[in-house]
């Protein structure tokens, strides 16, 4: 039970942080967490992607995947950057890049298999997840909450960005603060029963 906690908590208490900044956009840091927030959802792309990668590139350990993971950390490292960078956050790098490096680290320590085949099916699990809310961003159907101002949505387009979550932060923050909800309800749910071998 004690991972399942380990493994929620963080992302209950994301969740919890993302609904105070959806209902009052200015009660995180002024309201830098908006950009921040669609941040996050962005680079949990990035996140869920790597670990289907990796888990991919770890399964047969040839030497043929040696050389995909020698071409694909950079790739997946720059595209982080260029994430981190349009949101003007270098704090979503570094977040990216420790969870990178323990999923890399596994391919090399995790002998047995077990601890692989867990990164596949939190990957699966925070995939069937991610996508629909995804789509969900491109409907009407979150609402704006606190989020009325448009000032937030200028505040996106201030570094010439453009898309959904540029006019309509309220989508992204909304579909992050649900996302990370239901994945942390999965964590200690379904995902601790299969850590457990069940």
């Amino acid at each position: 039970m004690l991972p399942a906690l380990a493994g929620s908590l963080p992302c209950f208490s994301l969740a919890f942080t993302l609904s105070k900044v959806w209902c009052d956009p200015n009660s995180a840091e002024e309201g830098r967490w908006v950009k921040f927030g669609v941040g996050i959802l962005l680079m949990e792309f990035l996140i869920i992607h790597s670990g289907g990668a990796l888990a991919g590139i770890g399964q047969s350990r040839g030497w043929k995947d040696g050389l995909a993971l020698v071409f694909y950390i950079p790739i997946a490292i720059l595209m982080a950057w260029m994430i981190a960078y349009s949101m003007k956050s270098k704090s979503l790098f570094w977040s990216f890049m420790f969870i990178f490096a323990g999923r890399v680290s596994v391919l090399f320590l995790d002998q047995s298999g077990e601890a692989l085949a867990f990164i596949i099916e939190r990957t699966r699990v925070s995939a069937l997840i991610y996508m629909p809310l995804v789509f969900l961003t491109i409907t009407t159907l979150i609402p704006k909450w606190g989020m009325t101002d448009p000032k937030y949505a200028e505040m996106m387009q201030s570094n010439g960005s453009s898309g959904v979550w540029v006019e309509y932060p309220h989508r992204a923050i909304g579909a992050a603060t649900i996302y990370f909800f239901l994945l942390g309800i999965a964590e200690i749910g379904y995902l601790s029963w299969v850590s457990l071998g069940a």
